[in-house]
């Protein structure tokens, strides 16, 4: 495992978007762009956690939910 796929601190950042709610429209642009970053190298490494994988997921829908009404924010995400 990449020492950039730490499980504990994905577990964190869906955390912080659950309980932020539509209060992350402010940081779709960084938060899009963190999420991107992540899920290309999933995309690269044959070698990532499942559970990691999954939590990345559920995090950039959960964002791309919680933005779904300001619709500049939501194509920051996107």
């Amino acid at each position: 495992m990449n020492e950039n796929q730490d499980l504990y601190a994905m577990r964190s950042l869906l955390r912080v978007v659950q309980m932020s709610k539509q209060g992350i429209v402010p940081f779709a642009a960084t938060l899009g762009q963190v999420l991107s970053q992540f899920i290309q190298t999933v995309i690269k490494d044959n070698t990532v956690s499942p559970n990691y994988s999954y939590i990345l997921f559920e995090t950039a829908a959960l964002s791309l939910t919680y933005t779904k009404h300001a619709p500049e924010s939501l194509a920051l995400i996107e």
